[in-house]
């Protein structure tokens, strides 16, 4: 395996290693091995080595790869849209519904299901426009069944009043179904705030917000490599960690009347959400 990874750095980057096959072994040209062990002082040449190692950690881990058809976050999906598509006439909300991941999550959805696509900034897949912190100024009290969202939670400035906002456009009994991410490199910047575990749905969906959280599953699992010396940071890459989490709750009643954050977004953020 070794000699398999070797090889495709020297493709990749263009090291001219020399592989002798008889005798399974590699001989590494000087300056090859001075790029990926020395130091150096020019920024350019670090950025490049970090390149080249970073893929070398890339191949090496494979055998650790996980089968993510059967991943809980993967399967909870299915479940979810199996329980949707059994309801006689379900109405669908969608947030964050702009398919710019190539994603179209209406199209899991049988023809008796009413869909509605939600979005900050108009898209492909978007049927209204609005702010999610402000959902009920869009929408009738009960107006829907299923709340859904995916990759939405961590670019929202309040994610607690967004839930509060959730609750008053879902029926009595209805569900809400999100999809977000405990670990993941800053995106869409700058509305990309928050990280989300398990502990963070038993706080956002609770009694107090009129909810009853049924099922949260971690799943895409992975490690997180520290680059600094650190010695609190030492051992961290041997803890498992994820990028992807999906909770779902229930509605059992309307929020406490206390949680309200009458603050607009507008006073908060100056810069608009990335369009592309």
């Amino acid at each position: 395996m070794w000699k398999d990874v070797l090889k495709a750095i020297d493709r990749r980057h263009k090291l001219g290693i020399r592989f002798n096959e008889s005798e399974l072994s590699a001989r590494f040209p000087i300056g090859s091995v001075i790029y990926l062990v020395g130091a150096d002082s020019n920024e350019d040449f670090r950025r490049a080595r970090r390149r080249i190692l970073l893929d070398v950690v890339e191949m090496l881990k494979r055998p650790l790869n996980v089968d993510s058809d059967r991943d809980p976050y993967h399967m909870m999906f299915g479940a979810f849209f199996d329980e949707v598509n059994a309801m006689p006439a379900p109405r669908f909300l969608e947030l964050g519904a702009r398919a710019r991941s190539g994603n179209v999550y209406r199209t899991r959805l049988k023809s008796h299901a009413s869909y509605v696509g939600f979005d900050l900034l108009p898209g492909r897949n978007v049927d209204i426009i609005g702010d999610a912190h402000e959902l009920s100024r869009s929408f009738a009290a009960e107006s829907f069944d299923v709340v859904f969202s995916v990759s939405l939670f961590e670019h929202l400035a309040m994610p607690w009043k967004v839930v509060v906002e959730i609750n008053r456009v879902l029926r009595p009994g209805g569900l809400v179904f999100v999809a977000t991410h405990p670990a993941l490199p800053p995106h869409e910047l700058p509305w990309d705030f928050w990280r989300f575990n398990r502990a963070a749905f038993n706080s956002l969906f609770c009694r107090a917000t009129g909810f009853s959280l049924l099922r949260c599953e971690e799943g895409l699992p992975c490690v997180i490599l520290p680059l600094a010396s650190d010695a609190a940071l030492a051992g961290t890459a041997r803890h498992r960690a994820f990028v992807a989490i999906a909770a779902l709750a229930k509605k059992i009643g309307p929020a406490d009347p206390r949680l309200a954050w009458p603050v607009p977004i507008a006073d908060i953020l100056e810069a608009p959400y990335p369009a592309d």
